[in-house]
């Protein structure tokens, strides 16, 4: 599941319980998404524009939320509507990190990552990116010559990169089930929202088919125009590279 030489995530270790392993043929179950309550309509089909650009984001499809305590205060905090535009942006980021096929072959941050994080966010993760391999990185990584499959995944991206594949979140470190856990934190200058969950998508990379998973703690606060990425938490120090999953 993970290159030669990297420790394996916990969260991943509850996945293995559950037989939803990475590096064996165990499989995976996906929950059924949560149907929200009538006054909070569904992140499906929703779409935020981008801070920067104002361009109309990608639509990312729902994922299951844990309906406690935590999103009922999220929803009082900031309303339906921004939630589930909060939960979109996080999705979209968790996207582009764990199938960054526009950096992977230009070097370069994709522009719609840069739209999503607080400006110091991003040069935290710059920062990170150039410290030597190995170091722990929070939000992107790069991609490794032995991802424990078979697969020099570095140089297989010469011969292209596919991360159309659906998101799914999973049992993972920050979470005990396969659904996004969201809290307010109202320790900072004003409330943020943040959102626990493990993400994982099937990418293709050259001809290599896999996937990858994460687990994250995304925190955010509305700017007027969207939502920002103020903090992160890693559940691992690399992305968690397995067999694709279950069709």
């Amino acid at each position: 599941m993970v290159s030669r030489g990297r420790a394996v995530v916990f969260g991943w270790s509850v996945l293995a319980v559950l037989g939803l392993g990475g590096c064996t043929e165990g499989d995976r179950t996906e929950a059924s998404p949560v149907t929200p309550p009538s006054s909070a309509p569904s992140p499906t089909g929703s779409s935020s524009a981008s801070p920067a650009s104002g361009a109309a984001a990608p639509v990312e499809e729902a994922l299951p939320v844990t309906e406690d305590d935590g999103y009922t205060d999220a929803l009082t905090t900031f309303g339906a509507d921004a939630v589930a535009a909060a939960l979109s942006s996080d999705a979209r980021i968790a996207r582009t990190a764990l199938a960054d096929c526009h950096r992977w072959r230009t070097g370069e941050i994709d522009p719609g990552l840069r739209d999503l994080l607080d400006p110091a966010r991003l040069a935290a993760v710059e920062a990170e990116l150039a410290r030597p391999e190995g170091q722990p990185r929070s939000l992107l990584d790069t991609l490794p010559d032995d991802d424990g499959n078979g697969h020099d995944l570095a140089a297989a991206v010469r011969g292209g990169c596919d991360a159309s594949a659906p998101l799914h979140a999973y049992v993972g470190r920050f979470t005990d089930s396969p659904k996004l856990v969201l809290h307010v934190d109202r320790t900072g200058t004003q409330p943020a929202l943040v959102v626990a969950g493990e993400y994982v998508m099937d990418v293709t990379v050259g001809n290599a088919h896999v996937s990858a998973g994460q687990d994250w703690l995304f925190t955010s606060i509305p700017d007027g125009a969207g939502w920002r990425l103020v903090d992160v938490t890693t559940g691992g120090s690399s992305v968690n590279w397995a067999l694709p999953l279950p069709a």
